[in-house]
């Protein structure tokens, strides 16, 4: 079923950043009242010049310019060239995928997950600056996408539920990558220090 993978992962998450997170970590109340307005959002869809337009993807988009526009000027710009990358390799995957399906021999999503992922990883260092521009990228893709299939007489919803499912898988192993990431490094660091403290008591 359609959504079905969003809608698990975004409670799993908003019931993590609910009740395990700290109550004076600063992205706790952006992260639960962002998931919630998401998942509300995400069935209701209208017209827009006609294109069918799914309202929680709008939201995504904005939410993520609106923090971005916090940011330097550089960061800022090198941000829009990054996401223009990865919109450019999602709408070619699609492309290729509409007009030649056979090559896609393995599971689309997960091909395309890894495929946005491995480029945002080779654009951006930070976790949330990753995720941001991944998920700006996509967005901007499906619109480019949907303009293109227009001209050639066809309807294509943007952020429809199987695009959220996409997104969501890809901002999954995103984050469990940083997660690998992250714990290797703590346990390389902390086996230093005991070969050092081992070395000083010898």
């Amino acid at each position: 079923m359609d959504g079905a993978f969003f809608y698990w992962f975004c409670w799993l998450i908003w019931v993590a950043a609910t009740f395990l997170l700290d109550n004076k970590n600063k992205y706790r109340y952006t992260v639960s009242k962002r998931l919630l307005v998401i998942i509300i959002l995400s069935p209701i869809h209208f017209s827009v010049f006609h294109f069918q337009v799914y309202a929680a993807v709008v939201f995504i988009f904005f939410s993520i310019m609106m923090d971005i526009s916090r940011l330097r000027n550089g960061t800022i710009l090198y941000f829009f060239i990054s996401s223009f990358i990865i919109m450019l390799a999602y709408v070619s995957f699609l492309m290729f995928e509409l007009y030649d399906p056979v090559w896609v021999i393995i599971n689309r999503d997960w091909l395309l997950a890894f495929i946005l992922i491995y480029l945002t990883i080779v654009l951006q260092s930070d976790v949330r600056m990753r995720m941001y521009t991944m998920l700006a990228g996509i967005v901007q893709g499906e619109l480019l996408y949907a303009f293109v299939l227009r001209q050639n007489g066809l309807i294509y919803p943007i952020g429809s539920l199987e695009f959220l499912d996409l997104a969501t898988l890809a901002v999954a192993i995103l984050l469990l990558w940083s997660g690998l990431k992250f714990t290797a490094a703590y346990f390389n660091t902390y086996f230093n220090h005991f070969e050092k403290e081992k070395h000083k008591s010898s």
